[in-house]
């Protein structure tokens, strides 16, 4: 790949430069992690929900079992 990425460079009908990549590729690189940070995004908050419903669940199981062993 580097091989013939230099070949091309030195026999000169490479015009852009390698700080200009195809636009295309970039466009694509650029939703692609655009829809990676959305679902990181996304999913962030939902797993903090989730853990905090899970807390809020033992919490209450634990609570409810101890009312139940005291007033048993």
């Amino acid at each position: 790949m580097r091989v013939q990425y230099v070949q091309q460079m030195s026999q000169g009908n490479g015009k852009r430069s390698p700080l200009q990549p195809n636009p295309r590729w970039l466009i694509i690189a650029a939703i692609i992690c655009a829809v990676i940070a959305g679902l990181i995004a996304l999913l962030a908050p939902a797993v903090v929900v989730l853990f905090g419903v899970l807390s809020g669940v033992f919490v209450v199981w634990g609570v409810g079992l101890w009312i139940l062993n005291v007033f048993r």
